[in-house]
């Protein structure tokens, strides 16, 4: 048997085999593309390449819209970028070429939505017309479903609402990999829903299958584009700064479980990306017995501790892992079926689900105000740097909602807490929990005012006096009228001021 009818089991898709230029050719300019997985590993790349050989090197004019959950290979995201197909893009990037033309005028239109909203935004038209969907998959079964590869994002909404689907299938990609996923679709509103029947992290109440519409498959693509794992993720060696916040973190949580606020084994935890909360829930791994993740992805952190039998199960939106670790699993797939599932964006963001298993969220941020109000993704307010991505989901509906950073930047120059942030993703009302290298700031049931001690307390020792002058004088300018939040306003955004004036903070 061919790899065709290996792969392609439904008859009449084999008669829909034809070339990456042929597949190239169903995108025309102006249109909304999705590569709807969650990663970068399995994007269709013999599609994408074709489609940058149209425009370099047959001269045409194609600018895209492009949906994306989550990083795209960085091969797609330099080449569209350098040669101007590239209009739109949406959520989440990692790309320092998309990041550039994010922040550049007539550049790229970014949209910044959260992940659990993108699905029914797309079914009710909110984001116009979805014209292609690109997706890779690991083959078609007999019944014309197909197999999902290293992750799903928002695959299975993508196949629901595109005009048009082009499929890539690669023999590098292992058709056994569909053994990891539950795959759930929701009903379109306001159609009568049933509840996300998740109750435990290991619940499957989907199949292993993707569902599309035959009719809407317009070409599938064989590709012989090898397997791009790469490195996991550039982490750098935890410093001892992260070493403290992982300490102050740990305390904490030892404190909650010993005064009965938290359980132990602890409740499922969802960690964002970069090095701070993946160092901070390793280490929590040698402390903590039977953990547990809930999470939209993980880090390395947290494949070192499953390889150790430290963590139960993972539930996941994807698998972001190097070739060894991807080896590993597909040699012992059966084996990491009973302790590793991948789900959509739509179910693995779903704010009733991470309520309902009362999720410990760990994201790392920018900065924080004195009052618990977190940048995560704008520089001095105005920078963006890669997205919201599923953040916020977690922030607001989690059991307990944390967030990391160092207490400065730029070798000291700048100070992550300050009198007021130019740009907020999560306001004071989702903020648990802050934690620096000097501490864990517990802001639950307190005031502003009792907030704003605890954000100076852990803010670092160079601002810590300059932080409280500036809250005194704004408690003293604010009376005797009063204020509940007290601010300068002609000085709450001067420490960012003089920050682009002359790159520093400090006075």
């Amino acid at each position: 048997m061919g790899f065709a009818e290996d792969r392609i089991k439904y008859a009449p898709f084999r008669e829909r085999i034809i070339p990456a230029e042929q597949a190239a050719m169903e995108i025309s300019d102006g249109m909304t593309v999705a590569i709807p997985d969650f990663g970068s590993y399995t994007n269709p790349m013999a599609i994408v390449d074709a489609i940058t050989r149209r425009v370099r090197d047959g001269g045409e004019t194609l600018r895209l819209g492009l949906i994306k959950t989550a990083n795209a290979n960085e091969r797609l995201e330099r080449d569209w970028c350098r040669l101007g197909i590239l209009k739109r893009r949406m959520i989440f990037y990692g790309s320092p070429a998309v990041r550039e033309l994010v922040n550049t005028e007539g550049g790229i239109e970014f949209q910044d939505p959260h992940l659990s909203r993108l699905p029914d935004k797309l079914r009710h038209g909110q984001l116009g017309a979805l014209d292609v969907a690109i997706v890779s998959c690991g083959g078609v079964t007999e019944e014309g479903k197909l197999l999902p590869l290293f992750d799903q994002g928002y695959t299975p909404v993508a196949l629901e609402c595109a005009k048009k689907v082009l499929l890539e299938i690669s023999p590098h990609f292992p058709a056994e990999l569909y053994k990891l996923h539950d795959v759930y679709t929701r009903a379109r509103l306001p159609e009568a829903r049933e509840p996300i029947g998740v109750t435990r992290v290991m619940d499957r109440v989907g199949e292993p299958f993707y569902s599309v519409d035959p009719d809407k498959v317009a070409g599938i693509v064989l590709s012989d584009t090898p397997l791009e794992t790469g490195p996991m993720w550039n982490m750098a060696e935890p410093s001892p700064e992260i070493e403290a916040i992982a300490g102050h973190f740990i305390s904490f949580l030892e404190r909650e479980v010993r005064e009965g606020r938290l359980s132990e084994p602890l409740p499922p935890v969802q960690t964002g990306a970069g090095a701070i909360a993946d160092a901070v829930f390793e280490r929590m791994g040698e402390r903590f017995s039977e953990l547990s993740m809930y999470t939209e992805g993980f880090m390395p952190g947290a494949v070192r501790l499953l390889r150790r039998g430290k963590i139960k199960c993972i539930s996941s939106g994807g698998l972001s892992v190097d070739s060894e670790f991807a080896n590993e699993i597909l040699s012992n797939i059966d084996e990491y079926s009973q302790k590793l599932i991948l789900r959509s964006s739509e179910v693995s963001n779903s704010p009733e689900v991470i309520s309902r298993l009362g999720v410990i969220a760990m994201n790392n941020i920018l900065e924080a105000d004195i009052y618990g109000n977190v940048n995560s993704t704008n520089i001095m307010g105005t920078r963006m740097v890669s997205g919201i991505g599923g953040s916020g989901d977690y922030a607001r509906n989690a059991l307990l909602t944390v967030f990391f950073t160092l207490s400065t930047a730029k070798n000291g120059e700048i100070s992550s807490i300050v009198p007021m942030c130019p740009h907020i993703d999560h306001t004071e009302h989702d903020v648990d929990v802050i934690v620096t290298e000097y501490g864990a700031a517990d802001l639950r049931n307190k005031s502003p005012r009792q907030r704003a001690r605890e954000m100076i307390r852990i803010s670092h020792p160079d601002y810590r006096s300059l932080l409280a002058d500036y809250y005194e004088r704004a408690v003293a300018e604010c009376s005797p009228g009063g204020a509940h939040t007290p601010h300068i306003l002609s000085e709450a955004l001067s420490w960012h001021v003089r920050a682009r004036e002359t790159g520093s903070m400090r006075i």
